[in-house]
């Protein structure tokens, strides 16, 4: 009945992970450390649907810019992301 329902569900999931992620982000490295089980949790989403292209596509592009960079490297994205926060 909707064909690309799925596709939409993927992407809005992926706008709340970046959106968690940005919030841990401006964690200090302290309170970051309890947080591991939950970064490795946005980074096991993003990377399982950042090859899909149908999903990048109903991306804003601001979020497929950082799903980009904090894919190719998590740190990196958090360490600017958090500094651009504070």
């Amino acid at each position: 009945k909707y064909p690309n329902i799925e596709d939409k569900i993927n992407s809005i999931l992926i706008i709340s992970t970046m959106l968690v992620v940005g919030k841990l982000s401006a964690l200090s490295k302290d309170e970051l450390s309890s947080y591991g089980k939950e970064l490795d949790e946005c980074r096991s989403v993003v990377k399982e649907f950042a090859n899909k292209k149908d999903v990048i596509r109903l991306l804003p592009s601001v979020y497929g810019l950082k799903v980009r960079l904090f894919k190719v490297s998590p740190a990196l994205y958090m360490k600017l992301y958090g500094a651009w926060k504070r």
